[in-house]
C-alpha cells in the first residue's frame, strides 16, 4: 500500500519529471517534463518501449532483466522530448 515514483531521464542522466502511481491514482510530477524513464544500458541491441514504468519493469522482470535490452517507458504520453529521445536509441 504505498507509491511509486519513476524518474524520467535525458540522454545525460538528468532528472527531467517522474511518474507517479499509488494504488488508486496515477500521475506525472508537476512541472516535470516527460521524456524517457530508463532501466537497462543505453548501449543495447534492443528497446522495448511501454507505456508505464511499472510496465517496463514488470516486462523486465518477466524477461529477466536481458543484458542486451533497455527497458523504456514513455509515462502515458508523448512529447516532443520523447519522441527525440525514441529516435536517438534508434
Amino acid at each position: 500500500h504505498g507509491s511509486m515514483w519513476a524518474a524520467h531521464t535525458d540522454s545525460r542522466d538528468t532528472v527531467t519529471g517522474w511518474e507517479e502511481r499509488g494504488p488508486s491514482w496515477r500521475g506525472f510530477a508537476t512541472g516535470g517534463a516527460k521524456e524517457l524513464f530508463r532501466l537497462g544500458a543505453s548501449d543495447c541491441a534492443r528497446v522495448c518501449v511501454t507505456e508505464a514504468a511499472v510496465d517496463a519493469m514488470s516486462l523486465a522482470a518477466l524477461e529477466k532483466l536481458r543484458d542486451d535490452t533497455l527497458y523504456v517507458s514513455t509515462g502515458g504520453g508523448w512529447a516532443p522530448a520523447t519522441e527525440d529521445a525514441i529516435r536517438a536509441l534508434a
